[in-house]
């Protein structure tokens, strides 16, 4: 009653089939959204990886630097150096809140806080791995594919490895060339991966590329060809909003984006007839495929929908873009590597905040809003999550979901609102800031609004207020039901406002932001 009655944008959605998409809001489908650059502040600039991370910042590989940077939402860069040819590739955030990323040139796995300390460096089982692509699964491991040709060891193995860096499992794949790339937690439950030169029985002998289904215990292992007479090329990995896993391809001449069902059933899109390779592919919080694209002087990223369409013309950026992926302000962020920059993709419509749930938690765990927004939560944690009010009002409960999932709130009244996941214990909170003039004259009259509709039966509102010269906040309205009122300063000062929505017998949300008037 209280949700329905509040005019909350709040639906408790129906267990989702793995084939079914889950769509995100849908972004407004005209001329190709703004792209803005930003440096790298190294001398030797070359971005790679891209991944959001528990800070509610953007975090990335620059090989040829060796260096592992940050990008805030902002554009802020700060990039912190490892020991020379460490040549980080990929990197993602774990469930210890931390970046762990692959060490292509040392043969070890770096793990590194938020404040840009190194904390560990794991030695890998294998012996001249070149460990490239890492993901992490539910169960709180990391996953990672050893690439090296050199080593007869490291050409079919992939390994498993705890947080504690002391377990490690490895999974072979077969007896032959298969060059494990790409990794990713898929939608079904499984752990999926890319081999370049993988080979199946169908492919008459040549190894033209597959995809592979490897179980979380490493014992069931199902490869999936993706052309049985040309050379693909697989490249890396994503789970989509539609229940499958998304794939790129590096062999130009091909120039398709692929998609593999949970049951191994592989599609192929060709994107245009240009002699390009595809890169790196996510989902945006429109619900839709974006994924990078490079030719042989050229880079674009483009966007397909789950059906396999292409949303438009491809967005000309600067010349290979590889990594993307969507960042907590909603915008999609890439790599450059030719050029040294980071580029975001402006695709975040004003009034609908973002927030991510990766492997390490809420990204960011505290989010600010303007009063009437609707919240977005995109899950795309490994595992089944789901998005619940941990105030104690009842206000929104959703199903359990697989990667990549969306779960929507409209927050119409003032406060601070803790939520929760129940797997793992993740918690959040989004702040609804109140509405008042910034500036006013004493005793002009003007509203302040802590609410866009008056309390729900049962619900009330305490406003208070701070006035100039007093060391707290006092009442301003109690128990209020009104979304509103009038205030008329009688003095000039700074007036400073908050509020809250409770209910008489217990729960409620935690106060708002403060919101202060300047009177002169």
């Amino acid at each position: 009653m209280l949700a329905a009655a509040i005019g909350l944008s709040f639906v408790l959605p129906p267990a989702v089939a793995a084939s079914e998409p889950r769509h995100g809001i849908s972004a407004a489908r005209g001329s190709n959204p703004a792209v803005t650059y930003y440096s790298l502040t190294k001398k030797t600039r070359s971005p790679f990886w891209i991944t959001p991370g528990p800070d509610g910042n953007m975090w990335f590989t620059n090989p040829d630097g060796d260096t592992i940077g940050k990008i805030t939402p902002k554009g802020v860069v700060t990039e912190y150096q490892l020991a020379k040819g460490t040549r980080p590739q990929t990197i993602t955030a774990a469930a210890d809140g931390n970046l762990w990323f692959t060490m292509r040139s040392r043969d070890k796995i770096g793990v590194m806080d938020i404040d840009g300390n190194l904390l560990h460096q794991y030695s890998v089982e294998v012996s001249d791995a070149v460990p490239y692509s890492i993901a992490p699964s539910p169960d709180g491991a990391v996953w990672f594919t050893d690439y090296a040709f050199e080593s007869a060891d490291a050409l079919d193995k992939i390994e498993r490895m705890t947080l504690d860096g002391n377990t490690i499992d490895k999974v072979d794949l077969s007896d032959c060339a298969c060059a494990p790339l790409g990794a990713t937690y898929g939608p079904d439950g499984n752990m999926w991966f890319t081999e370049e030169l993988g080979a199946t029985p169908e492919m008459e002998g040549g190894a033209y590329g597959t995809v592979d289904r490897v179980s979380l215990d490493g014992k069931t292992i199902d490869r999936f060809p993706i052309s049985t007479t040309q050379t693909v090329l697989p490249q890396y990995l994503a789970p989509g909003p539609d229940g499958n896993v998304w794939f790129t391809e590096v062999a130009a001449d091909r120039h398709n984006l692929g998609r593999v069902t949970p049951e191994g059933t592989v599609t192929e899109f060709h994107i245009a007839d240009t002699f390009a390779s595809t890169n790196v592919v996510t989902t945006g919080a429109d619900g839709d495929l974006w994924f990078t694209e490079a030719g042989t002087s050229s880079g674009d990223v483009w966007r397909m929908r789950p059906n396999g369409a292409l949303v438009g013309t491809s967005i000309p950026v600067h010349f290979n873009p590889v990594g993307i992926a969507l960042g907590p302000d909603g915008n999609l962020w890439f790599t450059s590597r030719e050029d040294g920059e980071i580029g975001r993709i402006d695709v975040s419509p004003p009034g609908r905040p973002v927030v991510l749930e990766i492997a390490s938690g809420f990204a960011p765990g505290l989010r600010t809003i303007a009063l009437g927004a609707l919240v977005q939560w995109v899950l795309e944690a490994p595992g089944m999550h789901r998005v619940r009010d941990a105030s104690g009002m009842g206000l929104f409960s959703f199903s359990a979901a697989p990667p990549v999932s969306f779960q929507t709130f409209r927050f119409t009244a003032a406060g601070t609102y803790p939520y929760s996941d129940p797997a793992g214990g993740r918690q959040g909170k989004i702040a609804v800031k109140l509405v008042a003039p910034a500036t006013v004259h004493a005793g002009s009259s003007h509203r302040i609004s802590w609410a866009t509709l008056a309390a729900p039966d049962g619900a009330l509102f305490d406003v208070e207020i701070q006035r100039p010269g007093e060391d707290g906040f006092g009442p301003f309205r109690t128990a209020t039901t009104a979304h509103g009122a009038p205030f008329t300063p009688a003095h000039a000062g700074a007036y400073r406002f908050r509020s809250r929505m409770r209910l008489p017998g217990g729960g409620g949300t935690g106060f708002s932001p403060v919101a202060t008037i300047h009177v002169s």
